[in-house]
């Protein structure tokens, strides 16, 4: 199972290079195509849909006041 995000950054809002560096502290890879960053859950198939919202929790607090849109896609 993987989580992605993509993002919509703002020149007034944090750099890219600051907003890259939250989300690698939550554990998110660089990655490059469609997403821009991508969350690995390992081979695990039953994780519970609290853990997931858990996670865009932490995303959420830790992107807060950095100016930036995200959008967020799980999928097994």
């Amino acid at each position: 199972m993987k989580t992605f995000i993509r993002l919509i950054v703002n020149s007034e809002g944090a750099s890219p290079v600051e907003i890259a560096g939250a989300l690698q502290e939550l554990g998110f890879s660089a990655a490059l195509g469609q997403h821009d960053f991508v969350y690995d859950w390992g081979k695990k198939k039953d994780i519970a849909v609290e853990v997931v919202l858990g996670l865009i929790e932490r995303v959420h607090r830790r992107l807060k006041g950095m100016n930036v849109q995200y959008e967020i896609t799980t999928i097994m």
